[in-house]
């Protein structure tokens, strides 16, 4: 987790997404005292962090970091299939409505269902074991 307790103005720090830039002041006593500006767009977009450099109050990691981050690939999940399931929709004779219900997250045996947000179909991930 980054510390930016001791930043100064004029360090350099690095965005996930926006890359490098500098911090332009540090405001004490503000929730999001590090003023940070992209190299790329100097005196157009400041941003503002907490020390620990995160950008809202309520995310679980920071986005700033004293130089770049090396993003690790994750190792595969076991081997899944995936099914494509298609859905009937329930059309309301009275409203002419159509509808499906399907669950955000349900589970068949120890697989999710995610449903895709379409009224076409849901992919169901079903282990091969």
């Amino acid at each position: 987790m980054p510390d930016f307790s001791d930043a100064k103005k004029g360090d350099e720090a690095y965005h996930i997404i926006r890359g490098e830039g500098i911090i332009i002041e540090i405001r004490g006593g503000s929730a999001f005292p590090i003023q940070w500006m992209p190299k790329d767009q100097m005196g157009d977009a400041v941003e503002t962090f907490t020390f620990d450099g995160k950008e809202d109050i309520n995310d679980l990691r920071p986005s700033l970091f004293h130089g770049p981050v090396e993003i690790k690939e994750l190792p595969s999940p076991k081997k899944t299939k995936k099914v494509k399931v298609f859905v009937v929709p329930y059309i309301d004779t009275i409203t002419g409505r159509i509808s499906v219900n399907l669950p955000a997250v349900s589970t068949l045996g120890n697989s999710p269902i995610r449903s895709c947000g379409s009224i076409q179909s849901i992919v169901i991930e079903v282990d091969d074991d």
